[in-house]
């Protein structure tokens, strides 16, 4: 019978020892309709879990650092505690940003490696974009990181102004909102884009980088 519902298979794949794949038979077909369902509870499951890290675990090491180092008193800072937490964000979605890069290049996946194949210029590792990166790779890369040792960088790379880092502060940090914004400079380092640029402009080619990169 042929319709127009649209299906998602999931299929297992296996490497073998020269690094091909053999794929196994699909062994879940669901409509285009129940994939998306799933998708959102992925979604919400990612939120949750990104909220407890920054709520629990963030939260605890940063205070417990900030009381080891027992930072000076910000009686003569001339910033006000607006722009304190502005700087401070800022920062911390930079670190947050050079963790996920860090974790993303380690457990990148490049085919073309893997198989060994020629013309490396056409090897994931290489074409590939900092927006799909972030798409296949971001999720697994947030979840590997050690939370502890982010706590740890952000006070020491803020020791000047830590005296205005709080409970408070941590707890209306919204980590949805962090995790975004670091994915979002992730993509602006992209040097694809740029070299794409250059190319169509030399080449007066009609085709958007943003385009070539879906």
């Amino acid at each position: 019978e042929v319709t127009d519902t649209a299906y998602v298979t999931m299929q297992r794949y296996f490497v073998k020892r020269d690094m091909s794949r053999d794929f196994a038979p699909g062994v879940c077909v669901m409509s285009l309709a129940e994939w998306e369902r799933l998708k959102s509870v992925q979604d919400d499951v990612s939120k949750s879990f990104y909220s407890v890290l920054f709520g629990k675990t963030f939260r605890a090491k940063v205070l417990e650092e900030i009381k080891r180092q027992n930072p000076p008193s910000a009686s003569g800072d001339s910033l006000t505690p607006s722009d304190a937490e502005m700087v401070l964000t800022t920062s911390l979605v930079e670190v947050l940003k050079s963790y996920i890069e860090d974790g993303i290049q380690k457990i990148f996946d490049c085919d073309g490696c893997n198989r060994n194949l020629g013309n490396q210029l056409g090897h994931d590792c290489i074409y590939m974009s900092f927006n799909l990166r972030i798409k296949r790779y971001g999720e697994l890369s947030i979840c590997n990181i050690d939370f502890n040792a982010l706590g740890r960088d952000f006070v020491k790379q803020n020791i000047g102004i830590c005296n205005y880092i709080s409970g408070n502060f941590i707890d209306k940090l919204d980590a949805e909102f962090l995790i975004q914004s670091a994915a979002e400079l992730y993509i602006a380092d992209d040097p694809n884009v740029w070299e794409m640029s250059l190319f169509c402009e030399r080449n007066h080619c009609c085709v958007c980088p943003s385009i070539l990169y879906i």
